[in-house]
């Protein structure tokens, strides 16, 4: 029985090597397959409006410092105001200059993705109702010139009419009613800022 038992201690003693040394080995492995396998970071690249995006990506180089930018380097906040004379959905040449630009960058097809909405706003002058038609025919002015610059606006933007409801400035002055006369354009595909 003592033979045996000295066999068994010896056999013993080895298995618990094997499995210590077996277990850490696993561990090891383990350890190695449940890492998430992390790529090489980027090679440094050429950044001039340090938004975080290379420029041999950015589709809008010259972004501000400090702007929340996309994938593509492009203002994630952006917004364009155009305004409007009393009772009028015609845009001025003015903004029709600031659409030329705009249109330029949505009609880049890596921008394709970009999307957002076209809302207009009247003063408080005149019935509500009316004014509820009007804004709509000014964001409708504005979808209309950009599609006439080759702007596929379809699935990207929505135009809406908010009327006098959402004022920006007094419309006890001519000062504050010229300045809520207006459609704004604000891209929304990139959620809303933090």
């Amino acid at each position: 029985m003592r033979a045996n038992h000295g066999k068994f201690a010896m056999f013993s003693g080895a298995l618990a090597i094997a499995l210590l040394t077996g277990c850490a080995c696993n561990q090891e492995q383990e350890a190695a397959a449940a890492a998430p396998v992390v790529a090489a970071a980027p090679a440094e690249c050429a950044d001039a409006d340090m938004d975080g995006v290379c420029d041999t990506a950015d589709q809008c180089p010259g972004t501000p410092s400090g702007t929340r930018v996309g994938p593509a380097g492009c203002d994630c906040d952006y917004t364009l105001r155009t305004h409007f004379a009393f009772d009028s959905a015609e845009l001025t040449d003015q903004d029709k200059a600031e659409l030329d630009r705009l249109a330029q960058v949505l009609t880049n097809p890596k921008l394709s993705f970009v999307a957002g909405e076209i809302v207009g706003h009247t003063d408080d002058v005149g019935d509500a109702a009316y004014n509820e038609n009007l804004s709509k025919r000014r964001a409708d002015a504005v979808a209309a010139y950009l599609e006439s610059k080759g702007v596929a606006l379809a699935d990207r933007f929505v135009t809406k009419g908010f009327g006098e409801e959402k004022p920006i400035a007094d419309n006890k002055t001519e000062e504050g009613r010229a300045q809520n006369r207006r459609a704004t354009i604000r891209r929304g595909d990139c959620g809303p800022a933090n």
